[in-house]
């Protein structure tokens, strides 16, 4: 199978998980230990193709002798993210929280300011989602351009099979859902249809 004919494959499947994605709420009920694991499953699964398999592709592009170069990058990017999280409190990837249930889950990321309230008012709403819209769209951008270069990278080591790139595919796809969730979760809370829902997340 040519690369172009799989990467095409690759690209419709992670548009559905999106979309499906997005419906999530309606289609299981999602609690906030379910949410968790989800969470961390893809989290791990993430870390393990990053360590396991996109770093050794990057030592042998960049040559032993650039060993510590490819390292450092990796570091510099979890310690970016780490602290953009810590600094913005914001990475919605929760379903909507009953108010009777709300008391019992003090441990998981709200998004609302250091002042503990939530933001109000439809204003508020709508700069969060668009917030949110933009930076996935970027988000997507970089996941096309690391699964491109990951059939290449695979191409380029004699890889011929259905498996080009199928480490950071899975990643994309397992990922992907949850972050049509945040966008749609948001929207939702802010009452915009669920046909302006789909649309947004087509985009």
């Amino acid at each position: 199978m040519s690369s172009p004919v799989l990467l095409t494959i690759y690209c419709v499947l992670i548009i559905t998980a999106s979309l499906l994605g997005g419906r999530l709420p309606t289609l299981i009920k999602l609690t906030h230990q379910r949410m968790q694991l989800l969470i961390s499953f893809v989290g791990g699964l993430m870390l393990g193709i990053a360590l396991f398999h996109l770093l050794p592709h990057a030592i042998t592009h960049l040559g032993a002798s650039r060993i510590d170069w490819a390292t450092m990058c990796l570091m510099l990017g979890l310690l970016v993210m780490f602290f953009l999280l810590r600094t913005f409190h914001f990475h919605h990837h929760e379903s909507e929280i009953p108010a009777d249930e709300h008391h019992h889950c003090t441990d998981h990321p709200h998004p609302h300011p250091e002042g503990g309230h939530h933001p109000s008012g439809p204003l508020a709403a709508n700069l969060s989602w668009l917030g949110v819209f933009i930076g996935l769209s970027l988000h997507t951008w970089i996941d096309g351009l690391a699964l491109g270069a990951s059939l290449e990278a695979d191409a380029a080591h004699g890889v011929t099979s259905w498996t080009l790139g199928l480490g950071t595919f899975l990643a994309i796809l397992l990922h992907k859902p949850l972050d049509a969730l945040s966008i749609t979760t948001l929207m939702r809370s802010a009452h915009w249809s669920s046909k302006w829902q789909a649309i947004v997340n087509i985009a």
